[in-house]
């Protein structure tokens, strides 16, 4: 029993990391879309993408930050979706096992 809840807590933290990956996707998302608006006042689009190559290097820096922003985002979605069905099956596991532990119990009493 000491075990599922071990694994449910490190599932639980697991899922947290995926959220705060989530998090970095979106600041670098949002930085990198204001970096490319700012610096050009007429961005090409690739589908949601803004960008617009020059020699400058901050042109090149908001795409980095764009593509590396969707990349963190469906990474770290992901990660979390993984990590709460995890966590779910280790929930289930220690309900099943509380139930039995708890059976177990009112029988002894009963006898």
């Amino acid at each position: 029993m000491e075990y599922l809840h071990e694994k449910a807590e490190e599932s639980r933290h697991n899922e947290n990391v995926g959220y705060m990956i989530i998090l970095a996707g979106v600041v670098l998302l949002v930085g990198g879309t204001l970096l490319t608006v700012v610096t050009v006042s007429d961005p090409e689009w690739f589908l949601i993408i803004p960008y617009h190559i020059t020699s400058h290097p901050y042109s090149l820096f908001g795409l980095t930050f764009t593509i590396l922003a969707y990349v963190l985002l469906a990474c770290g979605i992901a990660l979390s979706v993984y990590y709460t069905t995890q966590r779910s099956w280790y929930m289930k596991r220690l309900k099943e096992t509380h139930t039995i532990e708890k059976l177990r119990r009112f029988k002894i009493k009963k006898s």
